[in-house]
């Protein structure tokens, strides 16, 4: 009966963080298409990984992995971002029935916004 408790209790820990990990691969997504590294107004790329850390450091505090697919500039393509993590899974005895021998579960998710103010580049007099 422990045993069935712990590895529910370590199920639901790492379904908490993978909905957050899912919020944190949209916040990361927009400010992805707000801080386009391609734009004359970019920010700081580390915003998106920035953007990223605030959603999850509630639950998360080790290596974030964010890969980015970006398109031009000035289109109105979706810009994708992938948040990995590997979760440490902690709970005793739930950690192996869970998270398997590594006690360690690889969570990724991925999200696409539309490019923020592509359209507007010519306008502002930035763009192509």
């Amino acid at each position: 009966v422990f045993i069935i408790f712990f590895g529910m209790l370590q199920w639901m820990l790492n379904a908490q963080v993978h909905v957050l990990l899912r919020h944190a691969a949209f916040v990361a997504a927009r400010a992805e298409a707000v801080v386009h590294p391609g734009m004359a107004d970019a920010g700081d790329e580390g915003q998106v990984v920035q953007a990223a850390q605030i959603v999850l450091q509630t639950r998360y505090q080790g290596t974030i992995e964010i890969t980015r697919a970006l398109a031009p500039a000035l289109s109105q393509k979706p810009q994708t971002v992938t948040v990995a993590i590997d979760l440490p899974c902690k709970v005793p005895l739930g950690n192996v029935i869970a998270c398997g021998r590594s006690r360690t579960l690889h969570l990724e998710a991925s999200s696409s916004f539309p490019n923020q103010g592509a359209a507007y580049q010519t306008i502002w007099g930035t763009g192509g």
